[in-house]
Parts: structure tokens; C-alpha cells; sequence
């Protein structure tokens, strides 16, 4: 009986290791980064101390497991054993054979290990996974008290997991940050999205962030063929007219007629409403400074430089010093929120379906991979950031020519039907029946 009542207690010291190591795992994220607050639940900060360093605490409870289901095995089947077998006796009046003996053994395996699944693994995991942080706060004192008593073994045992950590290459120290990998994020975001109300759109949103500090300012500039520029040596007269007849807020300011000469920028408001402006000799009196970033920059660190510079645009520069393009704070934004247009932006839509065609579309070459994605075509994520006209060229391999075709992802071509000097203008987009039918 004694036997029996061990093995419960095993079982159940079981079920509290694995119910602790689950509900810290969860918990971790969420308690890692905040501070103590006055008159909190000392259980709180205890359990904030343990997710610090949850690599020690998660070998505390693998310890607890282990050592717990030897405990049950040692004890609890030849207790469960013996209990059969006296039951055999007492149904047959006398001692049963070999085989008996071995169905004994065979019927107290199975009861052991249903046991110790369901009430030893399955029940306290799923009340973890459920209860969480009431599970992390209970268990915070136990597991500090194991941790202390056994801290010499479990000293050994993270030494011997650091080695072979380092051995293969990987870090000894990344389990015990207690943060969530992008791309496990992402794939959180895309479970949840569909059991809650605009989770698609908000789910969107945050990998739109994730994925802006991966990007660079090539991937959001404009390009230098589509840049407006004016003469910084221009008379005010000439520039108020050109101002008023393309409508940009901000113009880029040249010299010598060249782009690749950027002398600053000039906003457009602040000229026009000055009575004086038309009476100007050149624009040097009215430019302002300028940022320049390489092309490479991500578009985090180009964001925290026009910030500390207070300069809402950057010219683009490529390893030769030539311009690429310009990238706008306007820019930077639409990269998370998607386009943005205001009351002077007339420019047509980029992706526009063809007239009784559901499966084609109408692209301009400018729209990023990302944007097709609303219409069925799925490339790999390193392309997504790329526009139409750049993965189309690049998977041609040549110069341009009218109706040639490439294939974007595995259900999707590409046509090119417009080209401009040697540049991709649109392209016409088809999409497979199966891919469009999944978006419905």
C-alpha cells in the first residue's frame, strides 16, 4: 500500500514539474520586460526573478520530470505488480503460472503508463497552458527551494549543456532572453488571425513592422528616373511655375543638371505663399539640407537618422556615390500602413483587374511583390520587399522586350506589356483559378 501511495506521489510530482515548465514558457514573454510595481503580489516578482533565468528553472523542472519518473518506475510498477498478482491469487485460489505472472506485469505497465500520461503529463498541461500565470505563481517558491537544494547537480548539468551548446554552434545564452523569434510572431499573429475580429488586418500590421527593420532604403526609395528635380541656379519665377505644374511638397534642388549633384531640397509650401520667391535670382537663399544614406541602410536606422537630423528626406546613394533615388518620411510610413495618398496624389491604382478577367490583373511595375499577395501570388518572402519590374528583369535576365513572360511563384505568370526605355512599365499578372478561388 505503501507502494501505491508513492506512486501517486510521484505521479503527481510529475504533473507539477511538467505544469510548471509549461506556464513558465508561456509567462516568460509577457513577465520578462516589465518592472516591479509597489504593492505587487510577491509571487509576481518571484516568478519575474525565475523567467530572468529561465534556462536554470527549465533545467530545475527537467530534473523534477526525470527524477520523478525513475521514482515511479522503481516503485510504483512492482507495487502495481504485486497488487495484480494478489488479485490473481485471490481469483484463482492458488498461485497462477508463468503466464499469469507476466499478464500481471503486462496489466500494471499499462495502468502505470496511462497514469502517468494523463494525470502525470496531459491533465497538468493543459492546466498550465490554460492557467498560466497562476500556474508560473504557485510553483515560483517550490521550484527556487528545489533550485537551492539541488544546485550543485544542476550547476554540472548546465555546464555539460553549455559545451555541447557551443560545440554545435549555437548560443547557451538565447534560452534565457524569454523573447519570441520574428518569425515565431508572425506565425502566432497568422493562428490568431482568423478567431478574432479584424485579426487579419491587425496581424498585417505588426508583420509589416516586423519586416521594416529587414528592409532597405533601395526596397522604399523612389527611383532616380522618377525623382523631379530643379536647377538650384533657377530664377524664383521659373521655379514657382514649375512647382504649380507638377505639385510636389518637397523638390529636389541640382546642380549642373545632374542628379547625381544634389544640393539640398526646397518645400514647396513655404516658397509659394513668400511674395518674394517669384523675385528670386537662383534658389540657394531657400534650400534646405538634405540627408544622404547608402542604399543598403535599413529602414530603421534611416527612419532614427531623419529623427536625429530632422530631415523628412534622404537621397538614396549607391557604393559609386551616384544617386539611386530618394526615400521620403512619407515613405517610411507607407511601408507599415500600406499607400498613403493625399489631395494631389492623382496617380492611378497599381494593381487594377482586367475587365471580365477574375484571374488577371493589370500591374504597374513599380507595386511590390507584397502588394500582389492580395490577388493569390506567392513568392519567397525575400522577394517581397522587391518591386514587380525588378523581380520581372531579374528573372528574364536581359533586356525587356514586349509579351515576355515569367513565372511568380507556382501559380502565377507574369507579361510584360509596357516598356519604356529599356525599364518595365506594367506587366499583366495571371493567376491560376485554384490560387484565386482560396483568397474567396
Amino acid at each position: 500500500m505503501l507502494g501505491l501511495l508513492l506512486a501517486a506521489v510521484f505521479i503527481a510530482l510529475n504533473g507539477f514539474f511538467v505544469a510548471a515548465e509549461f506556464a513558465l514558457v508561456k509567462v516568460s514573454t509577457t513577465l520578462a520586460g516589465t518592472q516591479k510595481t509597489r504593492g505587487e503580489d510577491p509571487r509576481v516578482a518571484r516568478a519575474r526573478a525565475i523567467v530572468s533565468r529561465i534556462d536554470r528553472y527549465l533545467s530545475v523542472t527537467q530534473l523534477g520530470i526525470t527524477l520523478a519518473s525513475l521514482g515511479l518506475g522503481w516503485i510504483g510498477e512492482p507495487a502495481l505488480e504485486r497488487l495484480v498478482h494478489g488479485a490473481f491469487v485471490s481469483a484463482l485460489g492458488h498461485e497462477p503460472g508463468r503466464a499469469a505472472q507476466i499478464v500481471a506485469i503486462a496489466i500494471a505497465f499499462s495502468l502505470l503508463t496511462f497514469s502517468h500520461v494523463l494525470f502525470g503529463e496531459l491533465v497538468p498541461k493543459l492546466v498550465a497552458i490554460q492557467r498560466s500565470e497562476k500556474v508560473a505563481y504557485s510553483s515560483a517558491a517550490p521550484l527556487h527551494l528545489i533550485y537551492v537544494v539541488f544546485r550543485p547537480l544542476l550547476f554540472i548539468l548546465e555546464r555539460a549543456t553549455r559545451v555541447i551548446l557551443r560545440s554545435m554552434g549555437m548560443s547557451a545564452d538565447a534560452a534565457s532572453e524569454g523573447t519570441l523569434s520574428e518569425e515565431e510572431l508572425v506565425g502566432i499573429l497568422a493562428a490568431n488571425a482568423a478567431r478574432s475580429p479584424g485579426g487579419k488586418a491587425k496581424a498585417e500590421l505588426v508583420e509589416r513592422v516586423l519586416r521594416f527593420a529587414q528592409r532597405t532604403a533601395r526596397h522604399a526609395m523612389v527611383p532616380r528616373v522618377d525623382v523631379f528635380t530643379i536647377q538650384i541656379s533657377m530664377t524664383g519665377e521659373e521655379a514657382v511655375r514649375q512647382i504649380r505644374t507638377h505639385q510636389f511638397s518637397r523638390v529636389v534642388l541640382t546642380r549642373d543638371h545632374s542628379v547625381d549633384e544634389i544640393a539640398g531640397y526646397l518645400y514647396a509650401k513655404d516658397f509659394l505663399v513668400d511674395p518674394a520667391a517669384s523675385k528670386l535670382a537662383d534658389l540657394t537663399s531657400v534650400r534646405r539640407d538634405i540627408l544622404f544614406v547608402p542604399e543598403t541602410q535599413s529602414l530603421l536606422d534611416v527612419l532614427r537618422n531623419m529623427q536625429l537630423a530632422q530631415i523628412p528626406i534622404a537621397v538614396v546613394v549607391d557604393e559609386y556615390g551616384g544617386t539611386s533615388g530618394i526615400v521620403t518620411m512619407e515613405d517610411l510610413l507607407e511601408e507599415i500602413v500600406g499607400e498613403i495618398r493625399d489631395e494631389l496624389d492623382v496617380e492611378a491604382a497599381r494593381v487594377v483587374p482586367v475587365a471580365n478577367n477574375d484571374s488577371a490583373w493589370d500591374v504597374d511595375a513599380r507595386a511590390t511583390v507584397e502588394e500582389l499577395r492580395s490577388i493569390g501570388v506567392q513568392v519567397d518572402e525575400n522577394e517581397w520587399a522587391e518591386s514587380v519590374g525588378t523581380v520581372v528583369l531579374a528573372r528574364l535576365g536581359r533586356i525587356p522586350r514586349i509579351s515576355d513572360k515569367v513565372e511568380l511563384g507556382a501559380e502565377a505568370t507574369a507579361e510584360v506589356t509596357s516598356v519604356s526605355r529599356r525599364r518595365i512599365m506594367r506587366v499583366r499578372v495571371r493567376v491560376s483559378r485554384a490560387a484565386t478561388d482560396s483568397l474567396a
